[in-house]
């Protein structure tokens, strides 16, 4: 047996020291001893890394249940309540902009251990410090009209938690960690990354997708699938294996037979025969995945989709839904109606109920079941989609016989969309559909009207393949003719969408046309050498293979294609494919190689990648192009097997996958390909992996597909079980250690013997042994990443255990913060800028009396929340990392430092020079678009650390023509690291047989200095200018498989790295209205400030005869800079209304033009001028005054025509008028690429009366003081005489009266003494 710490000694040995040499006491077989090693190995990491992280969603009201599904999409509102509590807090429970919600799902975080108890470990690992910090990362959405596009995420501390349960002898037996899974608006693709706060249990980092399934419905019975129907069969527990994780209660597959009529009224031809097909039950994976299956791509909008689905299961019409990338997934029969419709004007050779196409985009599934396509949007109302969810499968192009689907992985002008290729009659024709907030609308064929592609090209043809460019908004179609020609076949077609197009890498010069090879030199300390070989006449690919791209009409390359119908109308030909392609491989210097045919190419397919603009055609063999003109031939690819389909990583790599299921890898712009699976690598990895003992891995395994994610390359597998059952997993693909292990194969060691003792060397194929990055700048000013760090409330319980009570609380502040990130777009700027101060201004002096009653255990409600633990970040650090991915604004300047160093002195014994030498060590930077971003590298020696030090710096030019708003309209660009390799050859491209007999320039592995020579050989050389083309192409092999590294998680590549850049505006930036200076300064330069009668701090009013000084900001909400805008701007009124913000109109247009400048037409219609008239007014060509922020006067005059002239006040005070203005700085500063659009309000009050009505008035006023005054003089001069009259009058009143009231009191009186008197004489009757 071994001993593990000979083991340890020998792995690194032969492992982790690249090459180096190792003392050897055995003679038996390294390749053996090498696998045993290494299997020994990764069982002693296993005990070291047994456990990894867990994360599952759980509702809010089911703390510790089931994991749940992600659809619930509204906040919880009976949070709210819960903060009523926390009266003595730093709550404000006052505060209008308080929104204490929560939400409807809770991130559930625990430890899953191979070996070990995982409850145990969770428990020791919390005693010992280790708490996970979940950080969620939001997608921004397609549609940016609505909300600014924005790179957001928030870092969460875990909440530790005792789930519920019995619990013999210890106080704490079952735990987790909690945090709230929080929502934003518009915003369905999420990225959850657990790690460990560095204490207690070492726990790799690792990466959950939480994305919303709006494909879920709640129903009586539970949780069901809207894409089908239930199973009405047999009982779902026999499902149990089907499923990874079986989340919805209802049952998977479904025996529901939609049978919706097929009309055959809508097929030209009037006797169609339709064959409907019965659902079949199905019970298991076994039924649908069979050994002998094919795999299949899953298709998508590049990182936008929420919900991936799989088709492509023989005879069944189910389709495998994932909310996760298939961590766990449903498999559902899709209730669409199963009818054929096969006819003359769409013939079909069989029919199958299986879903061949399936498309997935942000809000929309769309599938293809013979000629039907179909479509289905989600349930997704954070999105705000004006509509509703689909109830049932929606059929498009019903009159349309479709041949296959098309996906375009990247939306353009805040839409998504997908090509259909026209079959039967509709052959030659394309649809493009466009899906835009869940409407799906596929506008009528492009032929209507118009040539078809084949009528141009004047044959019968038939589209195979159609790729989207989005940027330039065209269309490129692979056509295959019908008709064998001794020319071509097959036709690479542009189609522009009805503009005239003109793209200047099309051209074709008139003289020859020109093909660019970019070599960086190795020869020479200059940064930056470009090779350029001009194919003189006679020597042009394009012109000889019909590469008739044209643009200029009068070129003898036009007139050319002109007559071969090489452009006409909407179509133009960018290449005609020939028949046979040319041979790559190495010649001798003697020149013995023969140039051979390869058998008839057969196209299948085109990608692109629109970041390192390269394009591929693949079928039996690969082709790339940077220009779609120009095309070189990889000739590592054999064609003895077709490739299936083509998967694209856009970070610099692509995969393959043959109809015999072989595994082909390469990177973007190197010549190598290399094969993954099978191979010798593989076989070597798949056999640790089952003495392993890993579930993973097993020798009836069936491949089903293959897809890049963030984490790299990934492959789904069914793995039976033997009882009738199996699994589908995901794994990730183990393409480093293929690649690693290769390396080790072919380079077969050497003995070597020093010192009288017996060595092992190893050939290194790289020339450095470590590259390392450092100097890399402050991430988020380039990756514009908003983050925000967060913890939980504390709470009293002196366990530290939350309850459901403090995590509803920490749901709430994680509401609350995003809802003020969300609101802080206003146009007015705080005094603070930073969206949290406004939640804490009014208790922030009160905090340390909170901290002093928490300290004591009195926090009301039992929880402390501390201000400080919810703060937005603006100085993240570099990790020595280069970042996902940049934005450049205009001149911006990205720049960085490389290492480079070969390998030392005792790791370098016995080798040769240039095996080992920093003359050799050079590095690369290829950019996508050399005309708008430069790089420039600075070569420095350190000859006693045996390393070379770069200084890379990429730059924007400013060239780039557009000015947009903030994220939207940006150009996708790379920058590509390439050290090369120790070995450099020249690689040669055979020519067709027709050429056989010409002298080949031929050449074997060269040092630099022989290759320079050999390329201005090439370039100079009468002889060559007299030969046929037999040099197609001169490239440099790179390192981009050759060099790699061993980590603690395995095998890594190094020397490649391509990095994503945008061009454009970058999203984060802002424009914001100052209101605080513009006050001061207003009130300094008017000497007085008069504010309105009913003031409202929101919204401050400024006098009508003041002159209005505005300010204005730009506001990096990323890195938290903010200063003042100093460039050129205009600005305009466009709307406005009296007395109050809910009367404001939007102007017209015209109007627009009248009020806010002299060339309306409408004279007298001003509301503003330039209040400084000592400067030659700057304007636009519409008449637009053009500010800066040195002059920005302005003085409100509301002329005649205007809508503020002559306002009627309402009440004694001077009306007031809001105004809607409008501030940009498009196409007069040229300082960025920033279209700074910004819509404020303004109070403006003491508006002035019109001169007919202040006349009106001003006698209305005069007529009523006249009136008092002679009221006054007569009451002064008449005013005794009138009151002593007055005064007599009374008295004589009074005394009337008197007598009156006298005289009836006398009367009375008689009255009573003869009643009395008549009283007696009646008594005795």
């Amino acid at each position: 047996m071994i001993i593990l710490d000979e083991v340890d000694r020998k792995l690194q040995c032969f492992i982790y020291s690249s090459g180096s040499l190792c003392r050897n006491q055995e003679t038996q077989n390294m390749q053996h001893l090498f696998a045993l090693l290494v299997l020994l190995h990764m069982q002693v990491c296993l005990l070291l890394k047994d456990c990894e992280w867990k994360v599952v969603l759980n509702d809010f009201d089911n703390l510790g249940g089931d994991q749940a599904v992600f659809f619930r999409q509204h906040p919880v509102t009976s949070v709210a309540s819960v903060f009523q509590n926390l009266t003595d807090s730093a709550i404000d429970l006052n505060d209008k902009n308080s929104h204490y919600l929560g939400f409807p799902y809770y991130l559930k975080i625990s430890l899953t251990c191979i070996t070990q108890d995982a409850t145990k470990v969770i428990r020791s690992a919390h005693l010992t410090g280790l708490r996970p910090i979940v950080t969620v990362t939001f997608e921004a959405p397609v549609n940016t009209e609505r909300q600014k596009p924005q790179e957001l995420q928030i870092e969460m501390k875990g909440a530790p938690y005792r789930l519920q349960g019995p619990c013999a002898s210890e106080e704490v037996c079952r735990m987790c960690w909690y945090t709230p899974m929080p929502m934003t608006k518009r915003s369905v693709v999420m990225e959850v990354l657990v790690k460990s706060n560095g204490l207690g249990l070492e726990v790799d980092d690792k990466r959950f997708v939480m994305n919303i399934n709006g494909y879920v419905k709640e129903t009586e019975t539970g949780l069901q699938s809207s894409l089908g129907e239930k199973f009405r069969g047999e009982s779902p527990d026999s499902f149990q294996q089907l499923l990874l994780s079986s989340r919805l209660s209802s049952p998977l597959f479904s025996s529901w037979e939609m049978s919706p009529s097929c009309p055959a009224e809508r097929w030209k031809n009037p006797s169609p025969s339709v064959l409907r097909v019965a659902s079949i039950n199905v019970t298991s994976l076994a039924e649908m995945i069979s050994l002998d299956s094919r795999s299949r791509p899953i298709w998508s909008t590049f990182n936008q989709a929420p919900v991936l689905i799989l088709g492509g299961f023989q005879d069944y019409k189910i389709i495998l839904v994932s909310d996760s990338e298939f961590a766990d997934f449903t498999a559902v029969e899709v209730g669409i109606d199963s009818c054929w419709i096969g006819s003359v004007n769409c013939p079909l050779d069989s029919f199958s109920s299986s879903i061949f196409d399936a498309i997935a985009t942000e809000s929309v599934l769309l599938l293809r079941q013979n000629q039907l396509v179909y479509y289905f949007t989600g349930n997704y109302s954070v999105l705000f989609l004006p509509v509703p969810g689909s109830g049932l499968w929606t059929r498009v192009l019903n009159n349309i016989c479709v041949s296959r689907l098309n996906p375009v992985h990247f939306p353009h002008n805040d839409s998504e969309f997908v090509i259909a290729l026209g079959g039967g009659v509709q052959e030659g024709e394309f649809f493009l559909g466009t899906i835009r907030d869940g409407a799906v609308r596929f506008p009528e064929s492009h032929a209507k009207g118009r040539k078809t592609v084949c009528e141009h090209l004047n044959i019968s043809c038939a589209i195979l393949w159609a790729v989207y460019v989005t940027e330039e908004e065209m269309i490129v179609l692979l056509v295959e003719g019908k008709k064998k020609s001794s020319k071509s076949n097959y036709y690479i077609m542009a189609y522009d969408q009805g503009r005239s197009v003109a793209l200047d890498r099309y051209k074709c010069k008139a003289s020859c046309c020109e093909s660019a090879s970019f070599h960086r030199s190795p020869w020479s300390d200059a940064e930056v050498h470009v090779l350029r070989i001009r194919s003189l006449s006679g020597l042009c690919w394009g012109a000889q293979w019909g590469q008739n791209v044209l643009s200029d009409p009068a070129s003898p390359c036009a007139q050319q294609g002109r007559a071969s119908g090489g452009i006409n109308g909407d179509f133009w030909m960018l290449y005609s494919i020939p028949r046979f392609i040319p041979k790559a491989r190495i010649c001798d210097v003697a020149g013995t190689g023969r140039i051979t045919r390869i058998p008839r190419w057969i196209p299948r397919g085109l990608s692109y990648n629109p970041f390192s603009t390269i394009f591929y055609i693949w079928g039996n063999v690969i082709l790339q192009s940077y220009d779609l003109v120009n095309y070189i031939h990889l000739s590592d690819f054999p064609q003895r097997s077709p490739i299936s389909y083509f998967i694209l990583s856009y970070v610099g790599e692509f995969v393959c996958v043959t109809v015999s299921e072989e595994i082909w890898f390469s990177v973007e712009g190197s010549s190598v390909v290399v094969r993954l699976y099978p191979s010798e690598p593989w076989d070597m990895f798949f056999s640790l992996q089952l003495m392993r003992g890993s579930k993973d891995f097993s020798f009836n395994e069936t491949f089903v597909s293959l897809f890049f994610n963030k984490e790299g390359l990934q492959q789904l597998v069914y793995i039976p079980d033997g009882h009738g059952e199996g699994k589908l997993i995901k794994r990730n693909f183990p393409l480093h250690y293929i690649l690693s292990y290769r390396h080790l194969i072919i380079h077969q060691y050497h003995w070597l013997y020093l010192e009288d003792s017996q060595y092992i060397k190893f050939f290194h194929p790289c020339s450095f042994s470590v590259m390392r990055l450092e100097d890399l700048p402050a991430p988020q000013r380039f990756t514009r990443m908003e983050h925000y760090c967060t913890e939980p409330p504390e709470v009293m319980d002196r366990t530290g255990f939350h309850n459901n009570v403090s995590l509803a609380v920490y749901q709430g502040l994680i509401f609350q913060l995003l809802w003020l990130h969300a609101d802080y777009s206003r146009p007015y700027a705080d005094p603070v800028h930073d969206p949290t101060w406004r939640w804490w201004k009014n208790r922030k002096q009160y905090g340390e009396y909170f901290f002093y009653v928490a300290s004591n255990g009195n926090s009301s409600g039992g929880v402390y929340v501390d201000m400080e633990g919810y703060t937005k970040i603006y100085d993240l650090q570099p990790n020595n990392q280069l970042p996902s991915k940049i934005y450049l604004d205009k001149n911006n300047v990205f720049s960085f430092s490389v290492f480079l160093s070969i390998r030392s002195k005792a790791q370098s014994m016995e080798e040769m020079l240039e095996e080992n030498s920093l003359d050799f060590v050079w590095l690369t930077v290829v950019l996508a678009h050399p005309r708008f971003v430069v790089s420039d590298l600075h070569r420095h020696y350190l000859m006693g650390r045996g390393s070379v030090l770069y200084l890379v710096t990429i730059r924007d030019t400013g060239q780039y023509p557009e000015q947009e708003l903030s994220g939207t309209k940006l150009l996708k660009s790379s920058m590509a690291l390439k050290p090369p390799v120790t070995s450099w050859a020249i690689v040669l491209l055979q020519v067709p047989a027709e050429f056989t007999n010409s002298t080949c320039l031929t050449s074997r592995f060269l040092g630099v200095q022989s290759l320079g020579f050999l390329l201005s050989l090439l370039y100079c050389s009468g002889h060559v200018r007299q030969t046929p083309p037999c040099l197609q192409l001169c490239q440099v092999v790179n390192s981009a498989t050759n060099c790699y590294h061993y980590t603690a998680s395995g095998p890594k590549l190094q020397g490649y790295a391509m990095v994503p850049i945008f061009i454009g505006c970058p999203p984060g930036k802002r424009l914001a209205f100052d209101i605080t200076r513009t006050l001061k300064y207003t009130t300094k330069q008017n000497k007085r400030y008069f504010d309105c009668i009913h003031k409202n701090p929101e919204l401050p009013c400024f006098f009508f005869n003041d002159v209005f000084y505005p300010f204005f900001l730009i506001q990096d909400m990323v890195t938290g800079d903010s200063g003042p805008f100093m460039g050129s701007y205009m600005l305009r009124i466009i709307g406005g209304g009296p007395y109050s913000e809910s009367r404001i109109r939007l102007y017209s247009p015209s109007e627009i033009l009248d009020y806010n400048t002299a060339n309306g037409s409408t004279p007298l219609s001003l509301i503003w001028m330039r209040a400084n008239h000592t400067k030659p007014a700057l304007t636009d060509p519409e008449g637009f005054n053009v500010f800066s922020g040195t002059d920005c006067g302005i003085k409100w005059i509301c002329e005649q025509n205007s809508p503020c002239y002559d306002v009627v006040p309402l009440d004694l005070t001077a009306p007031d008028y809001f105004f809607l203005v409008e501030v940009s700085n498009r196409a007069v500063d040229k300082s960025t690429y920033c279209d700074y659009d910004l819509e404020f309000v303004i109070h403006i009050h003491g508006l002035r009366l019109s001169p007919s009505r202040a006349i009106a008035f001003m006698k209305i006023s005069m007529a009523v003081l006249t009136g008092i005054v002679f009221l006054y003089v007569l009451h002064q001069v008449l005013g005794p005489v009138i009151g002593a009259g007055f005064t007599r009058l009374i008295q004589r009143f009074e005394e009337a009266l008197a007598v009156r009231t006298e005289s009836n009191i006398t009367f009375s009186g008689s009255s009573s003494i003869q009643s009395q008197g008549n009283s007696h004489h009646t008594s005795p009757l």
